[in-house]
């Protein structure tokens, strides 16, 4: 997130980099209730894969676009790849959005600890926003090396999300949730 502006401005003018943000908030908010409803009607695991999948696509999109794609303008062919990789990008980030406290509560419950939701996802916001102040800071470092860096390094979280998520299992109640 600290070097999209930058990234898309190395390629792009300032009225195409605006559009490729909004483009991004319309989508996330657009896609934020269907996958809500996704989540509870397919489960949690599946919704989280998609979303990591998407991710991984995302990231892979963005990293390679100024190599395969041309252009720097609206409507050129890398200005369409990059607003497709955005697209992906917020559906990704929207299918994630809840659906990861949705298990976590789900596991608890499968557990019978229900009662110490609030203060477990406490703790787990606290690491969230630690993780992404450090992933801010070490995406800023690594574009100042180059700006596509922060792409290739959320595409390798990305695919270790994937891979996490694919172990997983989803809990139901009354069974064992580890």
């Amino acid at each position: 997130m600290p070097v999209f502006f930058l990234y898309f401005a190395a390629y792009m003018p300032l009225d195409a980099v605006l559009l490729l943000e909004a483009l991004y908030f319309l989508s996330v908010v657009t896609i934020e209730v269907p996958s809500g409803w996704l989540a509870d009607r397919l489960g949690r695991r599946p919704t989280l894969l998609a979303g990591a999948v998407l991710m991984a696509a995302s990231h892979l999109m963005l990293f390679v676009g100024p190599w395969i794609m041309v252009g720097d303008t609206l409507g050129s062919p890398l200005f369409v790849f990059f607003a497709v990789g955005q697209g992906l990008r917020a559906a990704g980030v929207a299918f994630r959005s809840g659906t990861d406290t949705a298990l976590h509560h789900d596991a608890l419950a499968a557990c019978g600890r229900v009662g110490e939701f609030a203060d477990r996802e406490a703790l787990a916001a606290k690491r969230r926003f630690l993780g992404a102040a450090a992933a801010a800071l070490i995406g800023g470092g690594l574009a100042a090396i180059d700006l596509r860096i922060p792409y290739a390094c959320s595409f390798i979280v990305a695919v270790a999300m994937i891979i996490v998520i694919a172990r997983m299992r989803e809990p139901s109640a009354g069974k064992d949730a580890r």
